[in-house]
């Protein structure tokens, strides 16, 4: 513990974290452009090394040390794991290719949090930060999808697939806390990112960069904040009912209703997915995000019992920062012009 405080001094002192970033994201750059599975392994350990002391800054020691503790044992036992079947790979006159192939990919569903192997991510995010949790639950999910990508589509990450859908729509609904909620929502678009990933690399690009944008709002907007559980949003009393409404609105994209920004990749994967034959899996995703809907719309219009029945919206009352006002302005934006590039890209 005394050698915890004073690395969390040192750090506080030299201001480390802005290259702790930098090498972050230029550790998922290694992993991306990596050739060969023993490189994009550095990649990963050197993303893990970059990411711990983001991990360590923060002031609730006890509870988020054990944290952190938990999440370096799981991301250096999945990728021994993973140099031990890259290593073994090369041994083809004795072993079976195909064993090692799904060894590797179930050491990147570890890494990745994906169900059945989530339970790590459920146990750590309520004591972390904001910040953090957007990294974890963004950036880091990374590299272990495009190494997923360099591997054949097997049954695993097809059962993979189908069980972060189920267990991320159905045991959200009695969720309390929103880092939980934002974990289990995670699962649910990772169901779609692995579908996306099965039939066009470009349509995982696409899903991907609209899930951070949304991911990056939502985070924000807590952070800004400070909330942590459902009750805080709607009986914040700092918050007007504008906040209040782009607050529903911001869930609604996240759950993927029309014509708010989330619906958009969802409704592209979901055509893709017809054109390709995947009927069931049409079946079963529209039942997923309709659960998904049930349990964001559940506290959306919980909401509304808290406004009086006689409540005229005057617009000259309403508050309006210049926070607020990009939020809606940026997602508007995003949504328009990526809208005409996903038109162009199906016309060709």
């Amino acid at each position: 513990m005394m050698s915890y405080m004073f690395f969390k001094k040192f750090m506080q002192l030299i201001n480390l974290n802005k290259y702790f970033y930098f090498l972050l994201f230029f550790s998922i750059l290694i992993i991306i452009n990596s050739s060969s599975w023993i490189s994009a392994w550095m990649g990963m350990e050197m993303n893990l090394l970059m990411f711990i002391p983001l991990l360590m800054n923060n002031k609730i020691l006890s509870k988020y040390s054990n944290s952190c503790m938990i999440y370096y044992i799981i991301q250096v036992g999945a990728s021994s794991m993973l140099l031990m079947m890259i290593m073994m790979m090369k041994m083809t006159f004795i072993f079976n290719m195909n064993l090692f192939i799904m060894m590797i990919q179930l050491s990147l569903i570890l890494k990745l949090g994906a169900s059945p192997m989530h339970w790590w991510l459920v146990k750590i995010v309520n004591n972390m930060s904001w910040l953090n949790c957007f990294l974890i639950l963004t950036f880091q999910k990374i590299g272990p999808l495009f190494m997923l990508i360099n591997t054949n589509i097997s049954l695993l990450i097809y059962l993979s697939m189908l069980l972060s859908g189920f267990i991320g729509s159905f045991v959200g609904i009695n969720q309390t806390s929103l880092k939980l909620i934002m974990v289990y929502s995670s699962l649910n678009h990772l169901s779609w990112m692995f579908m996306s990933m099965m039939i066009d690399f470009y349509i995982l690009l696409i899903y991907l960069l609209f899930y951070f944008i949304n991911n990056f709002m939502i985070c924000l907007f807590f952070m800004y904040f400070n909330m942590n559980y459902l009750d805080q949003v709607f009986k914040f009393n700092n918050m007007n009912y504008f906040l209040k409404f782009l607050t529903s609105m911001m869930f609604l994209s996240m759950a993927g209703v029309p014509p708010m920004f989330g619906f958009l990749p969802k409704f592209f994967v979901f055509i893709m997915m017809v054109k390709n034959l995947f009927i069931f899996e049409c079946l079963l995703f529209i039942i997923f995000t309709l659960i998904v809907l049930f349990y964001y719309m559940n506290f959306i219009l919980s909401s509304l019992l808290y406004l009086k029945l006689n409540f005229k919206l005057n617009l000259n009352n309403l508050n309006l920062s210049f926070y607020y006002v990009i939020i809606i302005m940026f997602n508007v934006f995003i949504m328009l012009m990526i809208y005409f590039l996903l038109m162009l890209y199906f016309n060709n």
